[in-house]
């Protein structure tokens, strides 16, 4: 079975999150749309400089970049067929056991140097060019 690598995730948070009793779908999917918020970063980065002398449409950018994102995930993952799907394909897989929960929510922070980085050096680029 091929394994879909942000279905994976998911699945590895939401079991996290369920056994702690939080609301497992919710946090799930705003933890996968935190780590594409930060890993598409410089798609924003570089709306941003191209719209530098338009407030208005630098501030719209923001605002899609950002929903557009977050409602990508909560779409993606609030349909009760697809979690029931999920739960039941990567339920018996072998790296579950293999692989600690800790190893998926250090996901986080590595994405946000990943896309700070990126950022940083797209700034750099265009702002020497």
């Amino acid at each position: 079975m091929m394994i879909n690598l942000i279905d994976y995730i998911f699945y590895r948070t939401y079991i996290a999150y369920q056994r702690k009793g939080h609301s497992a779908r919710f946090s799930a999917s705003a933890y996968l749309s935190a780590i594409f918020l930060f890993l598409l970063s410089p798609i924003y980065s570089l709306l941003r400089y191209l719209l530098d002398e338009y407030d208005k449409w630098r501030n719209f950018a923001f605002y899609f970049y950002m929903f557009s994102i977050i409602a990508y995930f909560f779409f993606r993952f609030y349909r009760n067929g697809k979690v029931k799907r999920i739960l039941k394909d990567y339920g018996s897989i072998k790296y579950n056991d293999r692989i600690s929960s800790v190893w998926f929510f250090l996901i986080l922070p590595f994405s946000m140097l990943i896309g700070i980085a990126m950022g940083l050096y797209m700034s750099f680029l265009l702002d020497r060019y």
